[in-house]
């Protein structure tokens, strides 16, 4: 009995030596996006000085590549944060930022990339290797989310980050600040908050056309994504703010073309599956299935003239629901 006690005691030892040694890495330098420490730095400081009620833009890359929030602002009548990063990221990331800077009278609009409906909670090898160091803050504000990266962690990258100590780069803050200052878009400098305006947005960045077809969904809803969603719609309601989910850009392609039943067929499993809980993705299934020329270097990324439509027929989405008038949204 002794022996089995021993054993017990000398596992949650191991254990809890182990986890407080993952903690301790966190934070320093390994191969990573590390871009992105900086870019959501200077939209954190642009959300803060921009005043409520407001539109703020919250999902991945379709929407940080594919706003130009002064159109968009042009229409609704309101002022445009465009808070979007990356789809790497999970969705509980894109949940937090919401919630950190939803204010009472603003709408959170979601266009979420189409994998975020069939998202798990268990992260991915990019999540880990990102989050793990530029993302720690995140990890240390939701304990079960740091667990799940407890337990999928490397012991290399631990050992890694600890031996080395370096830290990750980063500007200081009065050049990150230094994007409030023009509401003019920027020539692309790359993946960098350099690129963004006063916004938020990345706009007119130029590449080379995606070529590939691609299909984005089979339809596919998780309860873990049902559950983030219902439970962020929840917080935000809470504080007088509302949700907004719409629909992703996507390419007009062999693959996924929108004008067809079929291919509407697969997508309408997402939205009557959200319905089911309550849920409402708004705008036509087709709405921004958009022809390839709109589009750059990946299959949700806009050009220019590509940003252009896109916000404009988002803007008119959501003047036409009726959100901005049916809540504490004066206009």
């Amino acid at each position: 009995m002794r022996n089995i006690t021993a054993f017990i005691a000398s596992s949650i030892l191991t254990m809890l030596s182990a986890f407080a040694l993952w903690a301790l890495s966190l934070g320093y330098y390994a191969p990573a996006e590390h871009w992105l420490y900086d870019l959501l730095r200077a939209k954190q400081a642009i959300a803060e000085r921009t005043k409520s009620p407001r539109i703020l833009i919250i999902s991945g890359s379709n929407a940080l590549f594919g706003i130009s929030s002064t159109e968009f602002s042009a229409i609704v009548g309101l002022p445009v944060v465009n808070l979007a990063s990356h789809a790497g990221l999970p969705l509980s990331f894109h949940a937090d930022v919401a919630i950190a800077n939803a204010r009472a009278g603003d709408v959170v609009v979601m266009p979420l990339e189409y994998a975020y409906y069939s998202a798990t909670e268990s992260p991915s090898e990019w999540q880990l290797r990102n989050l793990e160091t530029w993302g720690r803050a995140f990890l240390f504000r939701h304990p079960r989310t740091a667990l799940l990266f407890f337990r999928a962690t490397s012991p290399y990258a631990v050992i890694e980050r600890l031996y080395w100590r370096k830290s990750i780069p980063s500007d200081g803050d009065e050049a990150i600040t230094s994007v409030l200052s023009s509401t003019m878009n920027k020539p692309f400098n790359k993946y960098s908050y350099k690129s963004i305006n006063s916004h938020g947005d990345i706009v007119g960045a130029i590449g080379s056309l995606y070529q590939d077809n691609v299909a984005y969904t089979e339809g596919n809803v998780t309860e873990y994504s049902l559950s983030e969603i219902s439970a962020l719609k929840k917080q935000l309601e809470g504080r007088g703010a509302h949700i907004f989910l719409t629909w992703p850009v996507s390419i007009q392609n062999p693959l996924f073309d929108l004008s067809r039943g079929h291919d509407r067929a697969i997508v309408a499993k997402i939205q009557n599956r959200l319905l089911d809980m309550g849920l409402k993705i708004n705008c036509a299934i087709d709405a921004f299935n958009y022809p390839r020329a709109l589009f750059f270097d990946t299959k949700y990324h806009l050009n220019a003239a590509g940003s252009s439509r896109r916000s404009s027929d988002l803007a008119k989405c959501v003047t036409e629901s009726g959100i901005l008038k049916g809540n504490s949204v004066k206009r």
